[in-house]
């Protein structure tokens, strides 16, 4: 007789750590290291502080490639890759008005300002940088000014002020499918506001919410989305749920939303959508 014997085994990530900033010459906090994103070179590249920076996926090369003058914060923003070849993100303050910017950066370092918020009905204090639609025009949201908006902006530089937002909103959008954004605001990490919301923004300017979050199903959503290959609208909140420790949610157009429980497999699935989608 045969006897198989069968042994359980674990597969983990492998994590490496390719690069520890050095405050005194890199920037670190309260400057957080923002988004990072791939350029056509195969370099990563994102902000720290008052600095953008490159560096190769193995880490044995770190260069920054461009300081801001004082006041100008990229803060955890970081990079968009644009259709260009070049890079787009924004700054939390500086500006004109002491209240933010949009720029274009090469990826050899000259930085075009492409918009001085003045912090009127155009917003200010930008946080997320911008996406680039399929219309070839970045889309993103502003934290200030006389309300939270979403605004447009051409390569060019022509800004367009689209709707205003339900809350604050510190993600990058995200377009869908069915060809309109999708982000999420929160209030500033007071439990079950309604400024706690997913919402969708049309490329004509128009705010909808898609969900208001009670608390049970979660609060207070840093973080962005991603769309599964199902067509449902994946994320986190950082508060509410059973612990009220955050939750992991699926959402669907319509706005119903389930919380998905820690043994579902989709969990790990959507987990590292999102993680992906906010360091890379």
């Amino acid at each position: 007789m045969l006897f198989l014997g069968l042994r359980a085994t674990t597969s983990f990530a492998q994590y490496t750590d390719i690069h520890d900033f050095d405050c005194f010459k890199e920037g670190c906090n309260p400057g957080n290291p923002g988004i990072l994103a791939q350029g056509r070179d195969g370099n990563l590249y994102g902000s720290n502080g008052s600095r953008l920076f490159k560096i190769t996926p193995s880490g044995t090369a770190y260069v920054t490639f461009h300081t801001f003058g004082f006041g100008n914060l990229p803060e955890r923003g970081g990079l968009t890759l644009g259709t260009d070849g070049n890079f787009y993100g924004t700054t939390l303050s500086g500006g004109t008005s002491d209240v933010g910017t949009i720029f274009k950066v090469t990826p050899s370092g000259t930085l075009t300002v492409l918009h001085n918020f003045t912090g009127g009905s155009d917003g200010a204090n930008p946080v997320a940088p911008p996406v680039q639609g399929a219309d070839g025009s970045f889309y993103g949201t502003t934290m200030g000014g006389q309300t939270p908006r979403a605004y447009k902006i051409a390569p060019s530089g022509s800004f367009t002020r689209l709707g205003s937002l339900p809350g604050l909103s510190s993600a990058p959008l995200i377009q869908a499918k069915d060809g309109n954004f999708y982000g999420t605001t929160n209030s500033a990490g007071v439990c079950c506001s309604s400024s706690d919301t997913v919402f969708k923004l049309t490329t004509s300017g128009k705010v909808t919410v898609v969900y208001r979050f009670d608390g049970t199903h979660g609060s207070v959503p840093y973080g962005g989305l991603v769309q599964g290959s199902d067509g449902n609208l994946y994320g986190t909140a950082s508060s509410g749920g059973k612990y009220n420790g955050g939750v992991v949610f699926k959402l669907t157009a319509g706005g119903s939303i389930t919380v998905l429980p820690c043994s579902d497999t989709i969990v790990k699935s959507a987990f590292t959508l999102v993680t992906k989608r906010l360091q890379v």
